[in-house]
């Protein structure tokens, strides 16, 4: 009689890594698009917004759906959003093209031009 024991265990194991990958990957991300309502933007949405364009330690956030959302809700708010200026201003020197665009549209609507 063959015992089926180490086949279990095995399999439990891969299951075991699986699910601590699942948690690593997926569930460890904490960077995530945030969209907050606009009517009215409050302080605090354009400083979210502005981190997000930033990212950390005041660098330019590294993935480039975030940059572009963010920018673009920074375009809809408007003159209201002049903190963002500078984050924007270094957004618009990025060397993603949609990124580049998106952050020169967001600057010209702030600064009235």
């Amino acid at each position: 009689m063959s015992s089926t024991k180490p086949f279990a265990v095995s399999l439990r194991a891969a299951g075991c890594v699986a699910l601590l990958l699942t948690v690593v990957f997926v569930g460890g991300c904490k960077r995530k698009i945030v969209a907050p309502p606009m009517n009215p933007a409050t302080p605090e949405d354009i400083k979210l917004l502005t981190s997000q364009v930033a990212g950390p330690k005041k660098r330019v956030s590294f993935i480039p759906d975030i940059r572009v959302t963010a920018a673009n809700r920074l375009k809809e708010i408007g003159p209201a959003a002049k903190e963002a200026i500078p984050a924007l201003e270094k957004l618009a020197k990025d060397k993603d093209p949609e990124v580049k665009k998106v952050a020169e549209e967001a600057l010209a609507k702030i600064k009235g031009s």
